[in-house]
């Protein structure tokens, strides 16, 4: 199941997310540590380049399953299944939007 982004944004921390410098547990969206201070900020712009990068992943997949099926169905039938190709179009498009998102998250890439 995918996550919207306010699901993402309003999880609470697991043990994964853990203040590299003090090891107090910190929220996904702690931009500074509460308990030393310690800038998070590479490490939230990373896990947020690690959702970006798994959904497009994701959608690319169904993308092309969704293209493979398609034709499948094609060489079996000899017709276009119009809600299949609606699927495929919606997972080019969101491919799209998701790559795009990706390459300005990676443009944003704060210093160290």
């Amino acid at each position: 199941m995918l996550m919207s982004d306010f699901q993402y944004m309003n999880m609470e921390p697991n043990q994964s997310d853990v203040c590299p410098e003090c090891g107090k547990q910190i929220s996904p969206t702690d931009e500074v540590c509460p308990g030393c201070g310690t800038s998070l900020g590479l490490k939230a712009w990373e896990r947020e380049r690690d959702r970006l990068k798994r959904l497009w992943v994701i959608s690319v997949a169904f993308f092309w399953f969704s293209v493979i099926f398609q034709g499948t169905l094609f060489v079996l039938d000899g017709t276009l299944n119009l809600v299949l190709l609606s699927v495929i179009g919606g997972m080019m498009i969101l491919g799209l939007i998701l790559k795009f998102r990706l390459q300005y998250h990676e443009r944003r890439k704060p210093q160290q």
